[in-house]
């Protein structure tokens, strides 16, 4: 009899650090589905800022009638990559949208990527042996 007060205290002590323990972890796992929800948006939001615009699409009406065409929108990696921290204006898109890869559609910087702009310039070959031509008409 001296013992089982005790030993209730001790297990009801341990119940409820469990339902703590419990209730963090719901708590933990709403977070994580509102942060997968704004990435969620900020992927759409970005995916928006990259696409040309409707003048775009009009200017080049002729040119996109011509089988596999497209257009695209490369923005100066200087500005929007997250490499630059200190003006705030960085995509999480790798490389900030400043590259495409024309076999892969993305402006995900990585494998395969053909064409970048930096500093005012394409650039249009990024590892080694993988070379790319321009050509104006």
């Amino acid at each position: 009899m001296r013992f089982t007060f005790p030993a209730t205290i001790f297990v009801a002590f341990f119940l409820g650090l469990s339902i703590i323990v419990s209730a963090q972890t719901e708590s933990r796992d709403q977070v994580l589905n509102q942060i997968e929800a704004k990435r969620a948006e900020l992927a759409a939001l970005e995916k928006s800022f990259l696409e040309p615009s409707a003048d775009d699409y009009a200017a080049y009406a002729e040119f996109l009638k011509q089988p596999d065409t497209g257009l695209t929108r490369l923005l100066p990696r200087e500005t929007y990559d997250s490499d630059v921290k200190s003006n705030k204006k960085s995509l999480t898109t790798r490389g900030g949208g400043a590259f495409y890869s024309f076999t892969r559609r993305t402006h995900e910087y990585g494998s395969g990527t053909q064409i970048g702009l930096e500093q005012n310039e394409f650039n249009v070959s990024f590892a080694g042996a993988v070379l790319g031509v321009l050509q104006r008409r």
